[in-house]
């Protein structure tokens, strides 16, 4: 049926399950924690569970988009130390989704541990606006470039 759709964690031998619609998925999340089906709570006691399920489907979209782009699958890591948002395992790169922070060389020296770990040859970190520090070694994607890319995938 297509409901579900199974991936990769690779540092696991264990696959991670997940619902492939982000709506179907937000409304079960919503009912387990907070029986949305038996009361209606207001909306200010579940907005921040909206938002942290909006971040996760917004980093599996931009996963999604890249994935068709670069013909490739990607996969999870996640481990006590690390928690890398997407890594395309036989093109070793990384890629970090970073919408609502701000962009500074803590984060940046977060990324290139996640990088060694990993042993990427490449970083991709996905924001909402171009950082005002200098980047390097990092390739940098905005609303605007993602749009791009939908539109060249697209024909």
């Amino acid at each position: 049926m297509g409901l579900v759709e199974k991936m990769k964690i690779l540092n696991l031998r264990d696959k991670y399950f997940k619902i492939k619609s982000p709506i179907i998925d937000l409304y079960y999340y919503l009912n387990d924690r907070y029986s949305i089906e038996e009361e209606y709570p207001p909306l200010s006691e579940v907005y921040d569970s909206i938002k942290v399920k909006f971040s996760v489907h917004l980093q599996d979209f931009i996963a999604k988009l890249l994935a068709q782009k670069l013909e490739s699958k990607y996969a999870y890591y996640v481990s006590p130390r690390l928690e890398i948002d997407f890594f395309f395992e036989k093109r070793r790169i990384l890629g970090e989704v970073k919408w609502g922070k701000k962009i500074e060389k803590k984060l940046l020296e977060i990324m290139e541990e996640k990088a060694q770990a990993v042993k990427s040859r490449k970083k991709l970190l996905i924001v909402k606006k171009h950082p005002s520090i200098k980047v390097k070694d990092i390739e940098i994607y905005t609303p605007p470039d993602l749009v791009k890319i939908a539109k060249s995938i697209s024909g």
